[in-house]
């Protein structure tokens, strides 16, 4: 499957597109310093609008005098398969081939192309959707979006679709355009949806989930449909739409246990369909759920906690609550917060809400909580 197409970069009309960036960056009077290098000003202009034989001089210059190697045709098409190949690994989230992409593209990087910007434009989308933080990830090449951000006009529909992936990456805040465009891709409508959950805009977070869910339905693309389901549970959660939230919390893991994938998605899966049960007043299938589990996070020790409080007697529940703690051995720190947490159910109190949030459990169940 094809899709990326670069036969334009054998025009010199397109070519010079690059030199509009490279020359700014290097001098001050552009008409001057293209007439010292016996280039007319008005050709250069020409050129770059219209494909003229004159522009494969200019270009020839030019690169001559920057040190640019031009590129054949069979480098535009082993770059075409490389960038194929790597847009959907990203869009199915195939992280095998990683290392490889890097190594391919700073070799051809060496090459010291014409083509450089394209090449630091994928290296950045290999970089930036590799299964690694997010977060981190952006704050330590934002230098490096920024210059490949000089180049948009040099970069054509298929290339603009990744770097529009990318400015959604590294942007702080969405412009109107940006949220109204209409996007080709999934994962561009899960980094909207991702953000604007991060805003606790979770209507708005939601509405960019399903979107970006029906692409990945269309496109088969289960790995991408798992991702965006975690985004849509916590929208669901935090809109208090408890019933859709188990339902899809139950589906989500079968999805996970028919795959056999045992990797961080079940860890979260498990800390949801806990809270979700828990949403429902399911407290028998929470307990049943925590007690067959031997690594349960503090998510799920909460959860069980609350379980027992609604299904006990309050003298009932201490006695339980201090036998807890010695069969499974609380940490004395884990300990300290389930009593922040014992304490609110018993009087119900918005500042230790606020004193709950920062025992970092999932805001799933904090959203449970207030509604409880």
């Amino acid at each position: 499957m094809k899709k990326i197409n670069l036969e334009e970069y054998t025009k010199s009309k397109k070519l010079l597109l690059v030199f509009d960036v490279v020359i700014k960056s290097e001098v001050f009077n552009k008409d001057a310093f293209l007439e010292e290098r016996k280039i007319a000003p008005s050709s250069y202009r020409r050129a770059r609008a219209k494909e003229q034989k004159v522009g494969e001089e200019i270009v020839l210059k030019l690169s001559t005098y920057f040190g640019l190697k031009l590129v054949d045709d069979e480098f535009i098409k082993n770059l075409e398969k490389l960038i194929d190949s790597l847009y959907f690994d990203i869009n199915y989230r195939v992280i095998e081939n990683h290392e490889k992409y890097i190594k391919e593209i700073d070799e051809m990087l060496l090459e010291n192309t014409i083509l450089f910007p394209i090449l630091k434009l994928i290296k950045l989308f290999a970089i930036t959707f590799y299964d690694k933080d997010v977060l981190d990830t952006v704050a330590e090449n934002i230098e490096d979006f920024e210059y490949v951000s000089q180049f948009t006009a040099f970069f054509n529909d298929d290339l603009m679709e990744i770097y529009d992936l990318l400015r959604l990456s590294y942007s702080k805040t969405f412009t109107k355009e940006m949220l109204a465009k209409q996007y080709k891709n999934g994962i561009s409508y899960s980094i909207i949806a991702a953000k604007h959950c991060l805003d606790k805009k979770y209507y708005d977070s939601l509405f960019f989930a399903l979107k970006a869910k029906n692409i990945f339905i269309n496109e088969n693309n289960l790995r991408r449909i798992l991702c965006i389901n975690f985004t849509i549970l916590n929208n669901l959660a935090s809109t208090w739409n408890f019933e859709e939230y188990y339902n899809l919390a139950y589906v989500q893991m079968q999805i996970i246990k028919s795959f056999r994938i045992e990797t961080s998605e079940k860890n979260v899966c498990n800390k949801h369909i806990t809270i979700s049960a828990l949403s429902m007043g399911r407290y028998d299938d929470v307990c049943s759920m925590v007690e067959i589990n031997k690594n349960i996070t503090l998510t799920e020790v909460f959860c069980y906690v609350i379980a027992k409080f609604n299904t006990k007697k309050l003298k009932d529940f201490k006695i339980w609550y201090d036998d807890f703690l010695v069969k499974r051995k609380i940490p004395t720190q884990v300990k300290e917060k389930c009593d922040i947490l014992i304490d609110y159910l018993i009087l119900p109190e918005k500042r230790k809400i606020i004193e709950i949030e920062q025992c970092s459990i999932m805001p799933a169940l904090i959203e449970v909580l207030k509604w409880s």
